[in-house]
């Protein structure tokens, strides 16, 4: 059998810390060896991976920036997992934290095969049709949270001269209320707005460009058959749809109902001690953009769905309703799992075989 070579990486942002072992090796951590490269030296970077004895099975930690180092030692490697940098702490105890410590503790828990008995500890890493498609998305909820920051401004400043803002918010009309009210502001606050006007012109601008980069990029990888599908749920459209699908990625890596609401953060805690057992608010854990368009479009189709309203005001008698959307955003999220999985559109008699079981309010 061939020996493998482990290698743990903990990267940051200047250099990286290379903690290298092998299947031989009786105490992987204490074995292995250290190794620092700058970040910048990436031909070294490529030449150490390049000469590591093969098969090659290499971790790194999660990081805000790991994609450069993914597309650069992927094809060098056997096998590459990115690691949940929380759960990876766990198995350090009360360990100081150093870089060398943590490139050691991810070689060790390659070698022990850790990572494939604890799901938790990979991370699922988009091929290259979905990391366009996800960073686009994420760049454009941040780019209209930047537009609804403009607009709030320019509301408090009307709100300042006691005078009414217009009813739509938008660039078109944000132009009109400046020409008809200017006489009836002063100087400073007039300034603003004419300045808070241009941020707005200029954020619709680009959320309207990158929406229509999404949707060719989805065009393109193949991803439209999945955003008809999921758009058969009431309040899903386009946003939600790619939002979606970018945040997801492959829906059949989870087995169960609760697996991928976990993922999103949206089943209660739980504190339990004995014969008592308590839930708490949701975990807030996974992508906060996938919770927040599921929030937005549970409240869209309660207003809009019969079938839909009927649940939320089964779950509000008992638990209120924010509690009661927020597991409505829960069910969307299953159901579109559930429809992904089978390719099946959204209907009652779907919902009725489906076997998830009714969420618990809390």
């Amino acid at each position: 059998m061939d020996t493998i070579t482990y290698a743990g990486v903990d990267l940051h942002k200047d250099s990286m810390t290379i903690a290298v072992t092998n299947s031989l090796s009786n105490d992987p951590y204490n074995e292995a060896k250290i190794t620092k490269i700058h970040c910048k030296c990436v031909n070294k970077v490529s030449a150490f991976f390049a000469d590591l004895p093969h098969p090659c099975t290499v971790a790194v930690e999660a990081v805000g920036f790991y994609h450069w180092f993914w597309d650069l030692v992927s094809p060098l490697a056997s096998d590459i997992y990115l690691l949940n940098a929380v759960e990876v702490r766990r198995y350090a105890g009360r360990d100081p934290k150093t870089d060398s410590r943590d490139a050691r503790l991810i070689a060790r828990l390659l070698a022990s095969n850790e990572i494939t008995h604890n799901s938790k500890l990979s991370v699922f890493v988009p091929d290259n049709n979905l990391r366009p498609i996800r960073e686009l998305a994420r760049h454009r909820h941040q780019t209209a949270r930047s537009l609804a920051c403009s607009k709030n401004r320019f509301r408090r400043i009307t709100l300042k001269e006691n005078l009414p803002g217009p009813k739509t918010l938008d660039a078109h009309h944000a132009l009109r209320w400046i020409r008809g009210f200017e006489n009836k502001t002063s100087d400073i606050h007039k300034f603003q707005l004419r300045q808070l006007t241009d941020q707005i012109i200029s954020f619709e601008r680009d959320v309207s460009d990158i929406e229509r980069q999404i949707l060719d990029l989805t065009n393109k990888a193949g991803y439209q058959p999945l955003m008809k599908l999921l758009q058969t749920i009431p309040g899903i459209g386009d946003v939600v749809a790619y939002t979606i699908i970018a945040e997801i990625g492959d829906f059949s890596r989870f087995q169960t109902a609760g697996q991928i609401a976990s993922f999103a953060g949206l089943t209660p805690r739980v504190f339990q001690s004995g014969d008592s057992c308590r839930h708490g608010s949701i975990n807030k854990q996974g992508p906060p953009n996938l919770r927040w368009v599921l929030q937005q479009s549970a409240w869209v189709a309660i207003r809009h769905s019969e079938f839909i309203r009927k649940i939320f005001n089964k779950i509000s008698r008992k638990a209120g309703k924010k509690k009661a959307a927020c597991a409505i955003a829960r069910k969307i999220l299953v159901w579109s799992w559930a429809m992904a999985k089978n390719n099946t559109a959204f209907n009652k008699d779907f919902i009725n075989k489906d076997k998830e079981k009714t969420e618990r309010a809390a």
